[in-house]
């Protein structure tokens, strides 16, 4: 790829063409990719850049390896990070200028699944059918029946009932963003896309959907947290079809369980509870 050719905005390219450089003349580089809205071209000034680079096998990969690797990639692309994390394999940066990245060390063989459908190469021997092939042999079998995520969902609501009784506002939070986290989870496992949920509620879901999961979100304090429960037991009961593709529906003492939900929130008056209640 010519550098004429490397997407993103004029900063996103400066990086692109730093890193390309830095590996082309590196015999254990046999790619450099990036991937996410800048792979598939629909990007903009506030696009994170999401390097992947392929290694030859021999190349240990450790914590202390990309701590080095990536403060030797930096100090010689001329940049210097302000914020810098690393793992076992891979490194999330932040750059004086608010660009945020990542950038992946990996064998051929360890090529990650969720890259595949918007990797783009921009240096190195390898080409994007053997990538994307390698990304797809290990595309993750989703063992967890959907029966449980749905349960786990159940779960969650039982415990955030209990705990808005006792008013208290962050535990009560926590199973609130969980019960929606199984939805997302669900809506996700439901279709063929293999990517974060997030990612895939985004692009799959309709406006109508988006809002209704929307309503989910309280302000803070007590009274928008149990609209925002109220407004996720309707969305379960009546979006749950939607949400799994049609692969899922209400067993009658789910809906009975439900209903018991809503009749205990509806007799518990919180709108004089404008302080947070701490956790306890």
């Amino acid at each position: 790829m010519t550098p004429q050719q490397l997407p993103g905005a004029a900063e996103h390219q400066a990086l692109l063409r730093a890193v390309v450089s830095h590996y082309a003349t590196d015999t254990r580089v046999l790619a450099v990719n990036v991937y996410g809205s800048l792979g598939r071209g629909n990007w903009d000034s506030y696009s994170d850049a999401d390097l992947d680079v392929v290694v030859a096998d021999d190349v240990s990969l450790s914590h202390e390896w990309v701590a080095r690797e990536v403060e030797r990639l930096f100090r010689a692309c001329g940049y210097q990070p302000v914020a810098l994390f690393n793992g076992h394999d891979e490194a999330d940066f932040v750059l004086p200028s608010l660009m945020h990245g990542s950038i992946c060390y990996h064998a051929l063989k360890n090529t990650r699944a969720h890259i595949v459908d918007s990797v783009l190469v921009l240096g190195g021997p390898l080409d994007r059918a053997t990538i994307e092939a390698a990304g797809r042999a290990n595309q993750p079998t989703r063992t967890r029946p959907l029966s449980t995520t749905l349960g786990m969902c159940l779960v969650y609501l039982t415990t955030l009932d209990g705990r808005l009784h006792r008013r208290q506002f962050w535990p009560a939070y926590q199973s609130l963003y969980l019960a929606r986290w199984e939805l997302l989870q669900l809506f996700t496992a439901s279709r063929p896309r293999w990517s974060r949920p997030y990612h895939v509620f985004e692009a799959d879901a309709d406006e109508g959907l988006k809002r209704r999961f929307g309503e989910t979100l309280p302000q803070h304090n007590l009274p928008s947290l149990q609209h925002a429960f109220l407004s996720l037991l309707d969305l379960v009961k009546h979006d749950l079809l939607d949400i799994s593709a049609g692969r899922m529906a209400l067993a009658d003492a789910q809906r009975q369980l439900l209903a018991d939900l809503r009749a205990r929130q509806t007799a518990l008056d919180l709108t004089a509870d404008e302080q947070l209640a701490p956790p306890g």
